[in-house]
């Protein structure tokens, strides 16, 4: 075609299974033979290639995975609908969503927004504790949601979301956000003490709250950027720990510049015109008593110089040293209820057999009393891949027992299982798992040295009563079936190796020279 070469194909598409039957098929020697007459056609169910239970039943899985550009809440609310058309349409289907991250993700946003609107509530109560006067709380309360509101502001420049580190963030800062009201409020107090309190007009308000925001002003201006100092540098982490604290770190900043301009701002004009009045407040007389006893302990501490310097070194010491020994890790772990347990079968097992195999592991802690439901994945193209088995286990969410200790519950119970290798792991809510296991590994150019040791070494740690099961992935080799032809028969017979080699697999290899469409969709 002009100076380029087409490669020319050609096809014929069969979409009945009559059609299937005429298919002429070309004999040296004889007449025409039509696939029906060599073949019985007939449309079947395709072997299980895969193997996916329910509480025991068989079932299909579906594991659904959001794009990158999507979150995980747009896209439960998507499923959760084409779940409720398809039911519509068909009584008898039944769908079960056995996991949503969305559900975890909204519980934690909500306990997490929880948690800012009981802390201001707090705030303001603590504050109102020590005034005495509803407006001073009122006042230093007005800031929290101004603050708020301008770092979300932010944070929505940013590109960040509401996540749990950026909430938690938030909810940090709500502390420290009322820090530098205080501080105002507290100067302007004095300031109209200091003027005379007999005055009571909006210009003697807004001259006392000038003066007291102008005294503190750069002490606030100094108190925050300290915060924001030893903050930012968490936004410019690199590697995960960067992705993770990037968001966390200007949240907090954010937070506390948005503190800073509401409390030389918002804190001085409500001052000025609601008119707060100092009074005895419930905590004044212990508070009075602790500054007097306060007071006596300074004047008896500050004399003695080596003796204070000698006790702080010691205790920095001792806290270097303790912080030491505390254990290190990305994201803490919690109780999410979940088990992640691995099966690992012997290569090349049949999925008849398989399912037999993970029957009897789903019947060892199937009559577990806290269990709520849980998932067989086995071959396919899913989580599971290779001669493994995957199996999720969900707990109730009113459980007595903690997962730690139903893990330890299930490892003895599948501990007497044969014929695999069973790993069971406690899922936390950052997608990785927690294991107690160690692994050794052994590598060596020899295999019959490497298999000896790893023999031996299996047997040593068998005999140690504190391990509940020790595996080698040699022992899942697979079977290899030899065949040595002899080269002078072969040579007599005019047979070639590859030609017994193909004869000798394909009793055992199902072939699939066929696409066939039906409606719409190509079966293999």
């Amino acid at each position: 075609m002009g100076r380029r070469n087409a490669a020319i194909s050609t096809r014929m598409s069969y979409d009945m299974e009559e059609a299937l039957k005429d298919i002429p098929l070309t004999v040296p020697g004889m007449d025409i033979v039509y696939l029906q007459d060599v073949a019985n056609i007939y449309t079947t169910q395709d072997a299980d290639g895969s193997i996916a239970h329910y509480n025991g039943s068989d079932t299909v899985s579906l594991s659904i995975t959001k794009q990158q550009s999507s979150t995980a809440a747009a896209l439960s609310k998507e499923v959760r609908q084409v779940i409720e058309d398809l039911t519509g349409e068909d009584a008898s289907l039944e769908i079960h969503i056995v996991n949503d991250s969305a559900d975890d993700i909204r519980s934690s946003l909500c306990s997490i927004a929880e948690t800012i609107i009981l802390a201001m509530a707090l705030s303001m109560a603590v504050i109102w504790l020590f005034f005495g006067d509803l407006k001073a709380s009122l006042i230093v309360g007005s800031s929290i949601p101004v603050s708020i509101l301008s770092a979300l502001i932010c944070m929505k420049r940013m590109d960040f979301s509401l996540n749990m580190l950026t909430l938690a963030a938030l909810s940090l800062g709500v502390g420290m956000m009322v820090d530098n009201s205080i501080v105002v409020l507290e100067s302007c107090f004095r300031a109209t003490e200091k003027f005379g309190e007999e005055r009571g007009g909006l210009m003697d308000y807004f001259h006392d709250a000038l003066e007291g925001t102008g005294i503190v002003s750069a002490s606030v201006l100094g108190s925050t950027l300290t915060t924001c100092v030893v903050f930012l540098p968490l936004a410019f982490l690199s590697g995960m720990a960067g992705q993770i604290f990037k968001p966390f770190g200007f949240t907090i900043v954010f937070c506390m510049t948005a503190s800073l301009i509401s409390a030389i701002t918002v804190v001085p004009m409500c001052y000025m015109l609601y008119k707060p009045v100092e009074k005895r407040a419930p905590l004044t007389t212990p508070l009075q008593k602790l500054q007097r006893a306060y007071g006596k302990a300074l004047r008896a501490i500050l004399p003695k110089k080596k003796t204070v310097m000698g006790v702080s070194v010691l205790l920095l010491a001792v806290s270097f040293w303790m912080a030491a020994q505390l254990n290190m890790s990305l994201l803490t772990s919690d109780d999410q209820g979940q088990l992640a347990i691995t099966v690992e079968m012997v290569p090349g097992i049949k999925s008849s057999e398989a399912d037999k195999l993970l029957r009897r592991v789903e019947a060892a802690f199937a009559d577990y009393e806290e269990l709520e439901s849980y998932v067989t994945s086995y071959g396919g193209s899913g989580v599971s891949s290779g001669d493994s088995a995957s199996i999720m286990v969900y707990l109730t969410e009113d459980r007595k027992i903690p997962t730690k200790e139903a893990k330890k519950i299930f490892e003895e119970r599948l501990s007497a299982l044969s014929d695999c290798s069973i790993t069971v792991e406690e899922s936390t809510i950052s997608g990785t798992s927690e294991t107690d296991g160690y692994e050794l590994i052994l590598k060596s150019t020899d295999y019959d040295e490497l298999k000896s040791v790893s023999d031996q070494v299996v047997a040593e740690l068998m005999e140690r009563p504190e391990l509940a099961r020790v595996h080698s992935t040699l022992e899942n080799s697979a079977p290899v079936v030899e065949v040595t032809v002899d080269a002078i028969q072969a040579k007599a017979a005019g047979v070639a190796p590859g030609t017994i080699g193909r004869a000798c697999t394909r009793p055992s290899t199902e072939h699939r020279p066929w696409s066939w469409r039906w409606t719409g969709r190509i079966l293999m």
